[in-house]
């Protein structure tokens, strides 16, 4: 048997879309990799652009993309903090594995009780916690402001595929 051809019984009728040009360019739909659409990247939030300076705590802006709301996101971070143990004067880089991964990836199926304070009063309830990394992407995601995916493209970074591994074309093309 040849090494060139395979074995003719590994194919199936109908098994593969039948063999056409556009299948192996990633300039076609028909060709391109679904997850990144052709382009051979995809772009994440990244940890060390969300929280470039590790020596600041929480409390003195550790995590940059949530610095303009501070009142808020503070009340966030004291939440978080009284949940997991930890003080948000601590330096970034000080605090626990586990409390750094809480902040950034979020609470998973565990509820954390949440406290704000406006002007009109105090609010408590629980609920999971997404995490900044997933705050971002959400908000990436539902938002039609081009200035806020501008905002928000700041705290992103390139990576190959994950389905393609940066060849730009299906599964069934490679």
């Amino acid at each position: 048997r040849s090494t060139l051809f395979p074995d003719p019984t590994l194919f199936r009728p109908g098994s593969l879309a039948e063999l056409e040009p556009r299948l192996f360019s990633f300039n076609s739909p028909h060709g391109a990799c679904p997850e990144c659409k052709g382009i051979g990247e995809k772009f994440y939030f990244d940890p060390e652009l969300v929280v470039p300076d590790k020596l600041l705590s929480l409390a003195d802006g550790a995590v940059r993309a949530w610095s303009r709301k501070a009142g808020y996101y503070r009340q966030i971070f004291e939440s978080l903090a009284r949940f997991q143990g930890f003080s948000t004067s601590t330096p970034f880089c000080k605090l626990k594995k586990e409390a750094q991964e809480l902040i950034l990836y979020g609470s998973g199926e565990a509820e954390i009780e949440f406290d704000y304070r406006r002007d009109k009063g105090r609010y408590t309830f629980t609920e999971t916690y997404e995490g900044v990394l997933g705050n971002l992407e959400r908000r990436y995601v539902e938002t039609d402001s081009a200035d806020v995916r501008t905002e928000l493209e700041e705290y992103m970074n390139a990576q190959p595929c994950p389905l393609c591994k940066g060849a730009r074309l299906k599964k069934e093309a490679l």
